[in-house]
């Protein structure tokens, strides 16, 4: 896990030495898809050992970290000398409408699984022998979730590509490429340009060479993560749901926060040289977790499709739910586009809250059931779903 701190560094220094030959626009959608590589490795890694409910935790996990726990620790260091920080006005209000889409469509399924009938509720409480158990637990409604859940995933995706699209080629004349309009906050604006005009360390062709070296280095490390990962849970008390809600992702986004840890305190040494502080706020993380249930997410139903592993959008209720409070609460932090250190101390005690009610919670078991890697579900249910 260690290897992951140089890996992130690497993949950091490389975006930023992209952005002269992509523009700002492009090079921030490839320095989101590279921060986020590591978690999509870790859910392949995953989804290749069929541990397709530790998956799923590790999604909401992922978004619930990106959505709450980054932004807000960001939003308290970079608030702590300044009344309020900017976000971009246009971005924002973009990523609400993408966020709430990503939560609402994982939400459906949900609802549907929860408004079906249970039929005997001691049949599906007690694990017996017996396989009438109504039209709940069947292979025939898993098989109708699967459908339901490629084709939220192939509409996910589509709306994703439609949505940066939109936002890295606007209609209109001269809008092309040029995110940072007359709306954006001055500081952003002067930011892009710089980093548009300066000259970079590498070639554009050695810049993809080294990406693509990077890329393999961390997809062996994300495999032994997973190798261990299971390992630890195995032989650790705490139960499945905390260790993929809350532990997983933490690791995963190890890397990243050791660098955020060194940005912070290279910031506090330059406020300390009479440096401004900065009165835009990093909202990057967000961009993370909208591409994570955007676009890795549904990928994984359509790669699961192709290889034949039957990875389903039914996330337990209780995942869904945390989803939707996030996602209330990081949209109304952000709806006037500007942040201050109180705002990121109430999305860091949420975060907390959840955490604490993840390592008490034993999970939905209908959900595990219907989750199984080999078998049928009635197999499942009369034997007990394996643990992961």
């Amino acid at each position: 896990m260690v290897a992951i701190v140089p890996l992130q560094k690497r993949f950091e220094w490389l975006g930023e030495e992209m952005i002269p030959y992509l523009g700002a626009e492009l090079g921030e959608l490839l320095n989101i898809t590279l921060s986020n590589t590591v978690e999509a490795l870790l859910a392949i890694g995953l989804l290749v050992r069929d541990s397709y409910r530790l998956l799923q935790m590790t999604v909401v996990g992922v978004v619930l970290l990106h959505i709450l726990l980054v932004p807000g620790v960001a939003f308290l260091t970079g608030g702590a000398e300044i009344i309020e920080q900017e976000l971009h006005t246009r971005k924002t209000q973009i990523n609400h409408t993408l966020l709430t889409l990503g939560v609402m469509a994982v939400a459906v399924p949900t609802a549907f699984f929860a408004a079906l009938d249970r039929g005997n509720l001691r049949d599906l409480t007690e694990f017996t022998t017996h396989l009438d158990l109504g039209p709940l637990l069947t292979d025939s409604r898993r098989g109708d979730f699967l459908k339901l859940s490629r084709c939220i995933a192939v509409l996910l995706l589509l709306c994703y590509v439609g949505a940066r699209t939109y936002m890295h080629n606007p209609p209109g004349k001269g809008n092309a490429l040029h995110m940072y309009h007359k709306n954006a906050p001055s500081p952003l604006r002067e930011r892009a340009l710089e980093q548009e005009n300066r000259d970079s360390a590498l070639s554009p062709w050695f810049g993809v060479v080294a990406l693509a070296h990077c890329v393999v280095f961390i997809c062996v490390t994300a495999l032994f993560i997973v190798w261990s990962a299971e390992e630890l849970l195995e032989h650790s008390p705490v139960s499945e749901e905390w260790f993929g809600l809350v532990l997983l992702p933490l690791i995963s986004f190890e890397g990243d926060a050791v660098l955020s840890l060194l940005h912070f305190v290279r910031r506090l040494w330059n406020r300390k040289l009479s440096a401004e502080p900065d009165g835009v706020a990093s909202g990057l993380s967000i961009d993370l977790s909208i591409q994570f249930l955007m676009f890795w997410m549904p990928l994984l139903v359509l790669v699961g499709w192709a290889a034949g592993k039957p990875l389903l959008i039914l996330f337990d209720l209780l995942e869904v739910a945390l989803l939707v409070a996030a996602c209330f609460l990081v949209n109304y932090v952000t709806a006037d586009s500007k942040t201050n250190w109180a705002e990121g101390a109430v999305m860091i005690v949420f975060y907390v809250i959840i955490a604490i009610a993840a390592w008490f919670y034993p999970g939905q078991l209908e959900v595990r059931i219907f989750n199984v890697a080999h078998g049928t579900v009635e197999e499942a249910v009369a034997n007990g779903p394996p643990l992961e």
